[in-house]
C-alpha cells in the first residue's frame, strides 16, 4: 500500500500556524545558526503526518544580501513548515559585477527550477522582504497572488 495515498491531505489552515510572528530584524543569524528545521539539504521539506497540497518552488532572485538571505531563511523555513507546505527553496544568484538585472535572474530561475521537477507552484520571493505572518500562505491559487500586499517599509 502506497504510505503517501494513506495520509489525509494537509489542511490549508495548518493547526501549527502562530499568526503574527515577532521579528528581530536587527538579528542576523550565522549561516549554522539558520533555524531550518527538518529541511533536506538542498532547501527542501515536505510533511511526513499529511499528504501536501502542492509542491511549491520558491526562488529568491540574489545578488550581495548576505544578511537580508540569512534573516530570510531563518523566518522563511520555520513558518513553510507549520503551514505543511512541501517545498524547495533556490537561491537564483547574479554572478557578474554589473547592475542588478531582476528580471532575468527570475526568468533564467524559473525555466532552470522547471527542468529539475514539475512544481504545482512558483512563488518568487524578495530577499529583504521577511515574512510577518504564517497565516500567509504559501501555495498558489487559481489565479496569481501577491503575497505581501502590505508592508512596513519605513520602519525597518
Amino acid at each position: 500500500m502506497n504510505h503517501e495515498a494513506a495520509l489525509p491531505e494537509c489542511e490549508y489552515n495548518s493547526p501549527k500556524l502562530v499568526g503574527k510572528l515577532q521579528i528581530d530584524t536587527k538579528f542576523i543569524p550565522e549561516w549554522d545558526e539558520i533555524e531550518t528545521g527538518e529541511t533536506r539539504i538542498g532547501g527542501c521539506w515536505q510533511p511526513e503526518d499529511c499528504h501536501q497540497r502542492q509542491n511549491v518552488a520558491i526562488i529568491i532572485p540574489y545578488k550581495n544580501r548576505e544578511e537580508h538571505l540569512r534573516a530570510l531563511l531563518n523566518t522563511l523555513h520555520p513558518a513553510l513548515q507549520r503551514q505543511n507546505t512541501a517545498y524547495c527553496i533556490y537561491v537564483a544568484e547574479q554572478h557578474d559585477d554589473g547592475r542588478f538585472n531582476k528580471g532575468a535572474v527570475m526568468n533564467s530561475a524559473f525555466k532552470e527550477v522547471l527542468k529539475e521537477h514539475d512544481y504545482d507552484c512558483v512563488i518568487f520571493h524578495d530577499v529583504d522582504m521577511l515574512p510577518e505572518d504564517d497565516r500567509n500562505i504559501y501555495q498558489c491559487e487559481s489565479n496569481p497572488v501577491h503575497l505581501s500586499p502590505l508592508i512596513d517599509k519605513f520602519n525597518y
